[in-house]
């Protein structure tokens, strides 16, 4: 495929509020330079993140972003009332995302696997190789895009809490379609991660129409007022 041709084939993204990744890149001051998505899509949610790290920190910090996604057709839970339901994203998009990815976005690693998958394989973190081997287990950011319904957000939710950075945000997408206040309640416990003797709980510092905040450090202003 031409370069012009990936080109013309502009990311559009389902959903609204992706500026509030930049708002909230923004906000960190001392990353650890990871973050991932799940739920890719076409990628536009990726490429928004990757774009907002290279604004705030204009090559000072790498960034290793993941990108985790089955695609495959398979059935997918779209809301707590909507299960089973295939949406069309075929390994036909996988393909066209990831030569569309390669080319602008070396930032990006794609992970070919459902949320659960990843989860049960990778609960020690995921290697890259770049001089030497690297184990990713601390996010700065991870935007949760995958199944909508309630039981999936709070796995979800429980499983990259306690892989954050001192700073880090989760963003949900869709957050009108499941119980929040119960993703909330859930995030907002205490509970020991993968760095001894730190506790993290997160809550909720902005809501949206589509999608909401959940940040574990303190920001002077509610990003509602961003």
């Amino acid at each position: 495929m031409e370069m012009e041709n990936i080109q013309i084939k502009h990311r559009k993204g389902d959903s609204l509020e992706y500026g509030i990744f930049e708002e909230c890149i923004k906000l960190l001051n001392n990353p650890v330079g990871a973050t991932m998505e799940i739920g890719v899509r076409d990628g536009f949610g990726s490429t928004v993140i990757i774009d907002a790290w290279r604004n705030r920190f204009s090559g000072s910090r790498p960034l290793v972003h993941f990108g985790v996604d089955p695609y495959g057709n398979i059935s997918y839970n779209g809301a707590d009332n909507l299960k089973g339901v295939r949406y069309d994203y075929t390994n036909e998009m996988k393909q066209d995302m990831l030569i569309y990815m390669s080319k602008f976005y070396p930032e990006f690693h794609f992970i070919n696997l459902d949320d659960k998958e990843f989860f049960g394989r990778f609960v020690n973190g995921y290697p890259i190789y770049r001089n030497e081997k690297i184990l990713i287990n601390q996010y700065d950011l991870i935007h949760l895009d995958g199944p909508h319904d309630t039981e999936s957000v709070v796995q979800e939710v429980d499983f990259v809490r306690v892989r954050a950075a001192k700073e880090c945000f989760i963003v949900l997408d869709d957050c009108q379609t499941y119980d929040l206040k119960k993703v909330v309640s859930i995030a907002s416990n205490t509970k020991e991660g993968v760095v001894p003797n730190k506790s993290y709980n997160f809550n909720l510092v902005y809501e949206g129409e589509r999608k909401a905040v959940l940040s574990n450090f303190h920001i002077d202003n509610n990003l509602n007022n961003q």
